[in-house]
């Protein structure tokens, strides 16, 4: 995610919530944007991954210091993940007291801002730290005449950390605050100066040495109290040493900070493998057994916190079982976090079963955690490992997750894996369905496909039955195709085209009514032209009525879309089939269309029930039928041509009934 230009993220305790609210009010006044959990996390919205979201979008974090802060895990998970981001953090104490627990080791180098005395005058000098540090985030240079340097809070003992340090405190004199990195470093930064060598800080007891793997004999050490060490205070710094600067020193200019040293190292006994976990690759060494043992002396929210600085570089490798044992405690989005914290030291591939463990109490934070992990899974995916990797996801996410999976899926999954992949998706399963269909076995049968389109209705159905087409058998029995057709409703029709080519030739008439069922008018007219292609051929007027039902003021057009499979002769009861209620356009148009299908020897009976209905048509259809009629009486000739207003049409017509032999 994008850093948001200028954002300054507020880390308090809920219990110091009014105190937050005034204070980012006067913070804004100033034009500087802030974002707080209280204020700023929509209604309905996943709490958590607002949190991590904003933390990832923001310029700096303001931490509110006080007792609530310091006995908040809340926080102490926040400044981790800042950590991990390499997010700025200034800290300002709301109430006289200092670290300790989990903060004492992440603030160890602090200097505060404290905003319970002088309020006004603290709160000039935050606005203008963070300003700074907003400018910096834009690829503003840090000032050039700044001293950078450790400061100690008013008031409280300042402890130096010396092993796995997790932040370096830089003292920006300039806006009168301190703030302090979260980097990829291994312990202390030093400090830097521009206009004056640093002070030389002597101790009592030698500095531990750096990480490294374990010599035959054990190394005596200081003995580790919740993975910090406190050493012995440092004497004062002599006098001919350049002093720390207490005031700013005008004239802007960069500072350049020199890389921390490696964290030093706590000998401890080796951490005995856990046989319950898969181990077939990234064996751990000395160093790696002798971080892992500091890490399971902490909490799990402070082992995370300290786990970046403790563990060093990629070089000190992890085995699956240490970094299962260090993820024990963790759930939802920390977990997901500290996984990633870890990946750099596993070996790769991760097997599958490895990674399903990680993934272990993620909860909705488990796309999240496998979105991390798959770069370091197997190019290749079984059916069976992906459903292990989804577990319980739902819906959205659970579909965006398959989609990850798929691009890794060895294919041929089954259609009982398919089905098992596609639990929970809910609203989204057409859609996933259409993800994992290209790596399905094929042809699927019948049975399969109507398991595969599940519970859809409507259009989901049909996007369903399209997604399915290329793995369909070549054909399909109309009762499976029905089968496929249920619930699709008002898009039964288009879908309905969609399959029938699979369909057999030779069709009969019921199977087409049993796929037509409840369409009407237009629809119904549409799904008569996919089908006929499929029906059998030298059907009757009578035999194809059933199809006809429903078309009302589609049926001309439905009748001319059945010419193809009509016999070459109908009868009279036929030829009024196909006439059905239609009235002059329409029953003319009929009439027009299956003149050659026209018995011989209509009687004058018969004629006028086809001539019935065409009113002002009447001339135009009786023409048609004389051709076909049997030999007509005088007086019949005159009741035939009554109903024909023009006297010299009426003439002409009569005379031709006469001709008839």
């Amino acid at each position: 995610m994008s850093q948001e230009q200028g954002l300054v993220f507020i880390s308090f305790s809920s219990r110091d919530g009014e105190f937050a609210n005034k204070l980012i009010t006067d913070i804004e006044k100033h034009g500087i944007p802030c974002w707080i959990s209280s204020r700023d996390v929509e209604p309905g919205a996943d709490y958590q991954k607002a949190i991590i979201d904003a933390m990832s979008r923001c310029s700096v974090i303001l931490l509110l210091f006080s007792s609530n802060a310091n006995s908040s895990k809340e926080i102490a998970k926040e400044l981790a993940i800042a950590s991990n981001r390499n997010k700025p953090i200034i800290p300002a104490r709301i109430e006289d007291i200092m670290p300790s627990g989990s903060l004492e080791y992440q603030l160890t180098t602090a200097q505060f801002i404290d905003l319970f005395h002088n309020y006004d005058a603290a709160l000039t000098r935050l606005c203008a730290a963070l300003e700074r540090q907003i400018q910096i985030a834009g690829g503003a240079p840090l000032p050039k005449s700044a001293s950078v340097t450790y400061a100690r809070p008013p008031g409280g003992k300042r402890n130096r950390l010396l092993a796995g340090g997790a932040v370096a405190a830089l003292g920006i004199l300039g806006a009168g605050a301190a703030v302090f990195m979260h980097g990829s470093g291994h312990g202390p930064a030093r400090d830097a100066t521009e206009t004056a060598p640093a002070p030389v800080v002597q101790q009592t007891t030698p500095a531990p040495a750096p990480l490294a793997p374990a010599q035959p004999a054990p190394v005596q050490s200081v003995p580790a109290q919740s993975a910090t060490v406190q050493p012995a205070p440092a004497r004062p710094v002599p006098a001919q040493s350049a002093p720390a600067q207490s005031a700013p020193t005008p004239g802007p200019a960069p500072v350049e900070l020199d890389q921390p040293p490696a964290s030093s190292p706590q000998t401890h006994p080796p951490v005995p493998a856990d046989t319950s976990m898969p181990d077939t690759a990234g064996q751990s060494s000395d160093s790696s057994d002798q971080a892992v043992a500091r890490l399971m002396k902490m909490e799990p929210g402070n082992r995370m916190s300290a786990a970046a600085s403790v563990l060093g570089g990629e070089e000190n490798q992890l085995s699956y079982s240490q970094a299962s044992r260090l993820l024990d405690g963790e759930t939802a989005g920390a977990r997901g976090e500290f996984i990633r914290i870890l990946l750099p030291h596993l070996a790769k591939p991760i097997p599958v079963a490895v990674a399903k463990s990680f993934l272990a109490s993620t909860d909705s934070y488990r796309h999240d955690a496998l979105k991390e992990l798959l770069p370091s899974l197997p190019e290749q995916i079984s059916g069976d490992e992906a459903i292990l990797l989804l577990g319980d996801m739902t819906a959205d996410t659970r579909s965006d997750a398959i989609d990850l999976l798929m691009h890794r899926s060895a294919g041929n999954i089954t259609p009982d894996q398919a089905l098992k992949i596609l639990n929970n998706t809910d609203s989204a399963w057409a859609q996933t369905l259409h993800i994992i269909v290209p790596k399905m076995q094929r042809p699927v049968s019948a049975p399969d496909l109507v398991r595969l389109v599940g519970a859809t209705s409507d259009g989901l159905r049909e996007n369903a039955i399209r997604y399915l087409l290329p793995v369909m058998p070549q054909k399909l029995t109309p009762a499976d195709v029905d089968n496929l057709l249920m619930d699709t409703n008002s898009q039964r029709v288009d879908s309905i085209r969609l399959i029938a080519s699979h369909l057999p030739a030779g069709m009969e008439v019921k199977d087409a009514v049993m796929l037509m069922n409840g369409t009407t008018e237009g629809g119904r007219k549409t799904a008569i032209d996919a089908l006929v292609p499929h029906l059998k051929h030298g059907l009757s007027g009578q035999d194809v009525a059933p199809l006809l039902d429903q078309a009302d003021s589609y049926w001309a057009e439905s009748v001319t879309s059945l010419m193809p499979v009509l016999a070459r002769t109908q009868t009279v009861p036929d030829i009024l089939v196909l006439l059905g209620n239609t009235q002059e356009g329409r029953r003319s148009s009929i009439l027009h269309t299956i003149h050659n299908m026209l018995p011989s020897g209509i009687s004058v009976q018969d004629a006028q029930s086809i001539l019935d209905s065409l009113f002002s048509l009447y001339a135009d259809g009786l023409e048609i039928l004389i051709p076909h009629m049997a030999p007509v009486r005088a007086a019949d000739i005159q009741t035939l041509v009554s109903p024909i207003d023009v006297p010299q049409t009426q003439a002409m017509l009569a005379s031709r009934l006469r001709q008839i032999r």
